[in-house]
């Protein structure tokens, strides 16, 4: 298993920062890795100094968490941006950002590697999952949109497929935790429905499961109105 740093355009005098990127993204290739059950492989990592040629780069092939992350389906890359250039945006927590980064983009490597090596294996569904997942795993999401978007969900509503896998990952994620969702991967990959698998493993509907989580959070709502 190989990690080779890349940065674009290349600039040699940035050694230093390149190497200490290198040390994190074989970390973390190690832990993702052990996640999905494989051993790690090797990974190419390019290093943009521009987020607006990253998200070039990117875009339309790939997926990215926002202008700092991304991985194009079928490649053996993850594409960063460099931290020099982002440093004044996260100051201090600029190398906890870049664990963030990394794992959201491991995660969608190891998926496409694992569920779909052939662009020909390609489906819309499996997009969504990885992009639920690899957002979850890596913990690019704010507690209060996803209690905000739990508190907001409607049985009667008619949900897209995009939106169901968010719902559901969320829901399995706050009741079960990520674990959970690695460990039953393969079934929810396997059932491309996310309702279809909810209701295999839980034994319930995620209609239910969210309506369990609600009111999970309104009994926690009502605990803080008496402490205050």
């Amino acid at each position: 298993m190989e990690v080779n740093i890349y940065t674009v355009p290349e600039k040699k005098q940035e050694e230093e920062v390149n190497n200490k990127i290198q040390k994190i993204t074989e970390e973390r290739n190690v832990k993702v890795a052990e996640y999905f059950g494989v051993e790690p492989k090797s990974v190419d990592v390019k290093l943009y100094f521009s987020t607006g040629a990253l998200k070039f780069a990117i875009d339309p092939n790939g997926d990215s968490l926002g202008l700092f992350s991304g991985y194009i389906d079928g490649s053996d890359e993850i594409l960063l941006a460099h931290p020099s250039p982002i440093q004044p945006i996260f100051g201090d927590n600029l190398y906890d950002e870049m664990r963030v980064f990394i794992d959201y983009a491991l995660t969608k490597f190891y998926f496409c590697k694992i569920y779909f090596p052939e662009v020909s294996d390609f489906k819309l569904y499996y997009k969504y999952l990885s992009e639920s997942l690899a957002t979850i795993y890596s913990g690019y999401f704010k507690q209060s949109i996803v209690d905000y978007e739990i508190k907001a969900f409607k049985e009667d509503r008619n949900y897209n497929k995009e939106k169901k896998v968010t719902l559901g990952f969320y829901v399995m994620n706050e009741l079960s935790g990520v674990d959970f969702i690695f460990n039953n991967l393969d079934t929810i990959v396997k059932d491309e429905d996310i309702e279809k698998s909810i209701k295999n493993i839980y034994h319930k509907s995620m209609a239910d499961l969210i309506k369990q989580k609600q009111r999970n959070l309104e009994e926690k709502k009502k605990e803080m109105n008496k402490v205050k």
